[in-house]
């Protein structure tokens, strides 16, 4: 009789667990099936900010030695606020930098904004970058050009 009633302890025993694995497998998937659900049927627009060079086919990757070169980039607020921009631009020669021109605009939600360079390269046979970056954020965009 001993033995009866400690397989039936353990039938218990498990069939508890048994239970309590089921009522939290349910409760955890049936999170996940929620915020799934949620997240399928709520749009939410992605926020960004771009930032482009203009005409990227005619940068020039040959910049004549103290030639007025310019170019220009734009900057398109897709954040979900009016935005204020600080930007730097460079010019790189790899051992040093000066800069190009700074300058802050507030762009409204949706809107852009062109801004237009000017550089010349100081030396013969000289690489340089030009860099612009926007100043405290992630975004810059750069691109190359010799003398």
């Amino acid at each position: 009789m001993g033995a009866n009633v400690m397989n039936k302890r353990s039938v218990i025993i498990a069939a508890v667990l048994l239970i309590v694995s089921v009522v939290s497998v349910t409760v955890f998937a049936g999170n996940a099936v929620a915020d799934a659900w949620t997240m399928a049927t709520t749009k939410k627009s992605d926020t960004f900010t771009s930032l482009s060079f203009v005409n990227t086919g005619k940068l020039p990757t040959y910049s004549p030695v103290g030639k007025a070169q310019k170019i220009s980039f734009q900057i398109a607020n897709h954040e979900a606020t009016t935005t204020t921009y600080e930007y730097v631009a460079l010019l790189s020669t790899g051992s040093s930098a000066s800069v190009i021109e700074k300058g802050t605009l507030t762009l409204p939600v949706g809107q852009t904004a062109d801004r237009t360079l000017t550089y010349s390269l100081p030396k013969p046979d000289m690489s340089a970058h030009i860099i612009v970056q926007l100043t405290g954020r992630t975004e810059y965009i750069t691109f190359g050009t010799k003398s």
